[in-house]
């Protein structure tokens, strides 16, 4: 594995797909975690060069991570770099909710995930900008690629046929969520790209570019991060110093799982992408 994520290298493996991109506008959630960070901290370079506009939005949500003073702070200083962050505000019943279900031994973090999706899609439906202009840049890691595969690895093949559903997810809506994960972009039917730039990457490789570039994350601790199947998985590749190839993990998955073409995905639109895919 090169331990290396710099934007020099970065930029070199997708010089092509953002020059394609001049011209348009990009579209970034912003959690404030190292992976949109560093994206954001990529994008916001790249920017001066490759002539596209760059949007920033982020959903508040879980509010006790969203904070005044974190917002403030991650607001100030990308502000001082030029790039203006949307926040889109937490709904009190919706963080109701999600402690409810903590209570009651469930998972919030679909709810929290489908919060966000329906921010995400109610701006591309505002008509501002023509679908054939809008790239959504997502920040899927390598280490996100190797936990789904391990996650279908299990259901299908020592999980008993893999019927139960996954944090209210029907199988077969889970394994396609997973396998359009492999494709680092796809155009969607009508017009809309989506640009995943980060999956040939290592989560150590993401965090050690946050202190190469010195750039900032948020500071508050998500209380329901411990409740991610993901999360575990990643303590796990930490404690044992664990990093993956992608072309090993997308030929892995593709001959034990026959996943589908890259036409299929295409072929979806919008608000099916996002409500099933991501």
């Amino acid at each position: 594995m090169n331990n290396d994520l710099s934007y020099s290298q970065w930029i070199e493996k997708n010089h092509s797909t953002l020059k394609a991109f001049g011209s348009k506008q990009l579209v970034l959630s912003f959690s404030g975690g190292k992976d949109s960070s560093v994206l954001l901290h990529f994008f916001s370079l790249a920017q001066q060069d490759y002539d596209f506009d760059l949007h920033v939005h982020g959903v508040a949500v879980p509010s006790h991570v969203f904070n005044t003073r974190e917002r403030d702070r991650l607001t100030r200083y990308w502000k001082k770099r030029s790039i203006e962050i949307v926040w889109h505000e937490s709904v009190p019943e919706q963080e109701a909710l999600m402690d409810e279900m903590v209570a009651t031994g469930k998972t919030p973090c679909l709810l929290c995930s489908r919060i966000k999706k329906k921010r995400l899609l109610s701006y591309f439906n505002t008509g501002q900008f023509p679908h054939q202009n809008l790239v959504v840049v997502i920040g899927y890691t390598l280490w996100d690629l190797a936990s789904a595969t391990i996650e279908h690895t299990l259901r299908t093949g020592f999980g008993g046929g893999g019927t139960g559903n996954f944090q209210g997810t029907l199988p077969e809506d889970r394994f396609l969520e997973i396998s359009q994960r492999f494709f680092p972009l796809l155009e969607l039917k009508n017009g809309i790209t989506v640009f995943k730039p980060l999956i040939q990457y290592n989560d150590p490789q993401i965090q050690a570019a946050t202190k190469k570039y010195d750039i900032p994350t948020t500071r508050e601790p998500c209380r329901f991060k411990t409740l991610r199947p993901k999360r575990l998985l990643a303590n796990y590749y930490s404690l044992f110093g664990l990093n993956f190839n992608y072309d090993d993990v997308h030929s892995f998955a593709g001959n034990a799982f026959n996943l589908p073409e890259i036409d299929f995905f295409q072929s979806l639109d919008i608000k099916t992408y996002i409500y099933k895919m991501i």
